[in-house]
């Protein structure tokens, strides 16, 4: 799937974005699936992609990586993203 999507990021429906960096290190010890940028809107997209249902860690990952770029790139805006098969919602009792 990163594959196809570092090939085509359109399919993510963000715009005009282009690839920053596939798989970037992180401060935390993590890597951020891809960075993004829009140059046209100066917006970055820190962006996990998730195979399968997302939990609680995904999403409090997504937003450490989108703070540690934030903090990198003060000029610039930021969007966390995360793209997923299924967003959990743990409340949710089915």
């Amino acid at each position: 799937m990163q594959d196809r999507i570092e090939k085509d990021p359109s399919i993510l429906g963000l715009g005009d974005v282009t690839v920053i960096e596939r798989e970037r290190k992180q401060s935390t010890g993590g890597r951020i699936d891809f960075l993004f940028l829009d140059q046209e809107m100066d917006t970055m997209y820190e962006t996990e992609i998730m195979l399968g249902p997302t939990d609680e860690s995904h999403i409090i990952r997504t937003i450490e990586y989108w703070d540690i770029e934030r903090r990198r790139y003060q000029s610039k805006d930021h969007k966390a993203v995360i793209v997923a098969e299924d967003i959990n919602n743990s409340n949710n009792k089915n």
